[in-house]
């Protein structure tokens, strides 16, 4: 009996899943680092600031926790970024082919390719919500910041124990949209750049694509995902780096206006410079990933 075309779209999904979680595993490993930076310098007081800067964060991190201490907290992201990233290209890749069935068309408009990674950010809500929340806990562990988990697992524990489910998705309403921006830029980027050159220069075969273009594609698509959305990942990372039990901040919008009070606007872009040394070299290792993962499987099964 062969092959029905809902096979074959469960086949797809489970490839572009498994793939996914590939990519996701090369962003952690390119981009822990610099997320730290960029996490501690966003949850430090304005008032009485423990870092100077991004090099200086850097520099204290090195003297006072050793090199390992740039990938601390790595368990969490390199269970939970593998889960959302391929949960990301997942839902993404699903929501083209849907679109391209229902337009009866192979190449999408923008907006189209946008709003396919929109959904995809919107999905993958439902698990970085808290991955997030464990990731940066886990990240300013060991700093005047906070002391108080033994790991990650430990981390996930103490918090349900005294908050409940509740807490576990401590920050989320930050987190979804910000989700929803970040993948509607950052898919919108990487997909209209690789389906113009396809179209443009290797007759719609996007398998033709040089490695360099894959990189530059992906760095270039880490900057549609942070800059747009920027702001909310502050006002995320400083709610979320709050005690669950005994917070500083009573709401979203009270972090907001607390922030704001503090810095000015200045306070929703503070930790931007690593983010944005980190974005392109992780998320041009991510599509390159995910694309020679894909590449690889196709090769593989056509055996």
């Amino acid at each position: 009996m062969g092959r029905t075309a809902d096979d074959n779209s469960q086949l797809l999904t489970f490839k572009d899943f498994c793939c996914g979680t590939f990519a996701g595993w090369l962003q952690v490993i390119v981009g822990q680092p610099l997320d730290i930076v960029k996490v501690r310098i966003q949850a430090q007081s304005p008032i009485n600031p423990i870092y100077k800067g991004s090099l200086d964060c850097m520099k204290k991190i090195y003297k006072n926790e050793g090199l390992l201490a740039f990938y601390k907290g790595t368990l969490s992201p390199l269970i939970g970024v593998g889960a959302c990233v391929s949960i990301q290209f997942g839902v993404n890749e699903a929501c083209k082919r849907i679109s391209k069935r229902l337009l009866n068309k192979d190449n999408l408009s923008l907006f189209t390719l946008s709003t396919c990674g929109g959904l995809a950010g919107l999905v993958n809500s439902v698990v970085s919500i808290p991955v997030e929340h464990i990731r940066i806990k886990m990240q300013i562990q060991g700093t005047k910041l906070i002391k108080k988990y033994t790991g990650s697992v430990d981390c996930m524990m103490k918090i349900y124990r005294e908050s409940g489910i509740k807490g576990i998705y401590h920050g989320g309403a930050a987190t979804v949209p910000r989700e929803i921006i970040a993948y509607f830029f950052y898919f919108g980027t990487y997909e209209g750049l690789t389906q113009y050159t396809a179209e443009k220069y290797y007759d719609n075969d996007r398998t033709k694509i040089k490695t360099w273009q894959i990189l530059l594609f992906g760095g270039l698509s880490g900057f549609g995902e942070w800059l747009p959305g920027y702001p909310l990942d502050v006002i995320k990372s400083k709610y979320q780096t709050d005690d669950v039990k005994n917070p500083k901040y009573t709401s979203i919008a009270d972090c907001a206006r607390k922030i704001y009070a503090n810095s000015g606007i200045r306070g929703f872009y503070r930790g931007i410079v690593p983010c944005l040394l980190r974005a392109p070299p992780a998320n041009a290792a991510t599509f390159l990933g995910f694309e020679w993962s894909v590449r690889l499987w196709d090769s593989y099964s056509k055996k």
